[in-house]
């Protein structure tokens, strides 16, 4: 029939001639999801999905930097934090705060900022709560804003039993009158003190005794440029032995990575 829609897979059945609408809304689950949210808390969310966590309220202004601490140190540990600095009144700035719908109110005065306290009220709770010290305040905090039904980073018991705490070792306090022993100047056997020490061939090298110390800040035993006392040094350990301590060590297997042709044009400093 004329104006009749023939689709693609042909003739269909009665009641399945519709359009297809297809409907992309990358936010809108989390948009709904929001607002049933709102409409469920009522503005009063709960503290680890809160947006206003805590207000720290001074007395008075002579406090303000004490509060402002208390806020940096909250906002360091990860929760949102404000001071209230303004010059209002204490009943005035702890009544917004409660109309805000702020989850803790930190009150801090003169006490609090001697003792590094904060006294807290809830939102939840017409009597305040009293006063916590800021370790005891950020690990209340840290316990209520992991939603989870189960606490976490604990371990459960098995059988009645928990897994057991690896002991700290004390180490003994040296007694105050005992002196101690002072320390030889070269411990290692193998170093090049030793060497020179022990041996008129090494005696003979234009290397200063305390090399070891001399490499821990340059790459070449006379300095930042290679020279003929790192060619004859390296003749004479290659010969002896790989040294043992860690800044000669490093110094040999750099220069063993040079040709000896090219060691050989090294010139003395």
């Amino acid at each position: 029939d004329k104006g009749e829609v023939i689709w693609k897979e042909g003739r269909l059945k009665n009641g399945f001639e519709r359009p297809v609408v297809i409907h992309r809304a990358i936010l809108g689950s989390i948009e709904r999801m929001s607002a049933i949210l709102m409409e469920h808390f009522a503005g009063k969310w709960p503290f680890w999905l809160s947006p206003r966590q805590v207000q720290v309220v001074p007395v008075g202004t002579q406090f303000n930097e004490y509060a402002l601490w208390v806020e940096r140190q909250l906002q360091i540990h990860g929760f949102h934090a404000e001071a209230e600095t303004s010059g209002k009144t204490l009943n005035k700035k702890v009544r917004e705060a409660q109309l805000a719908s702020w989850n803790y109110v930190a009150v801090v005065g003169a006490e609090e900022q001697n003792a590094l306290s904060v006294n807290l009220r809830s939102r939840e709770s017409e009597k305040p709560l009293g006063a916590f010290s800021m370790v005891d305040f950020i690990a209340k905090l840290d316990a209520e804003a992991m939603p989870s039904s189960q606490p976490l980073r604990q371990f459960e018991a098995f059988q009645g039993r928990l897994p057991a705490e690896p002991k700290k070792t004390e180490v003994p306090e040296p007694m105050p009158s005992a002196k101690l022993a002072p320390k030889p100047a070269f411990q290692k056997q193998g170093s090049l003190q030793l060497r020179k020490a022990a041996s008129d061939k090494f005696a003979t090298l234009s290397v200063d005794d305390d090399v070891e110390a001399f490499l821990e800040s340059h790459p070449y035993v006379k300095g930042f440029e290679p020279s003929f006392a790192d060619a004859e040094l390296f003749e004479q350990l290659s010969e002896s032995g790989v040294p043992e301590t860690p800044n000669l060590k490093r110094w040999f297997d750099h220069v063993g990575s040079f040709p000896s042709s090219d060691r050989a044009q090294w010139v003395k400093a």
